[in-house]
């Protein structure tokens, strides 16, 4: 089965980059913050929530390379993936708005 959105090593490699610099600066904050840390405030700007140090570390990766791996494999499960090509711009744009750092240039 082919990808009707055509992606190189080219093209993901400042993402990919930039995904791996998330992870580690995921470890780096595990290992320099306290047990619990603030993940709420009202409106008064006090804290009303915690979240353990574990989750406050891992979240934000995890949620970006589950919406990369989204975005990689949504043409493959799409069933009217034959409609991508005549749509790839539009998909682009919201891939891109999700990954600010991406080159259109390097789509070739």
């Amino acid at each position: 089965m082919t990808n009707p959105i055509k992606l190189s090593l080219k093209t993901e490699l400042v993402i990919i980059i930039l995904i791996l610099l998330n992870i580690g600066a995921a470890f780096w904050f595990y290992a320099h913050t306290p047990e619990q840390i603030p993940t709420h405030w009202n409106t008064a700007g006090e804290i009303d929530g915690y979240s353990s140090r574990a989750f406050g570390a891992t979240f934000l990766p995890a949620l970006t390379i589950g919406i990369y791996l989204l975005l990689i494999l949504l043409p493959y499960l799409d069933p009217k993936r034959d409609r991508y090509q005549e749509f790839a711009n539009i998909y682009f744009i919201f891939y891109d708005s999700l990954f600010c750092y991406r080159f259109y240039w390097s789509r070739v």
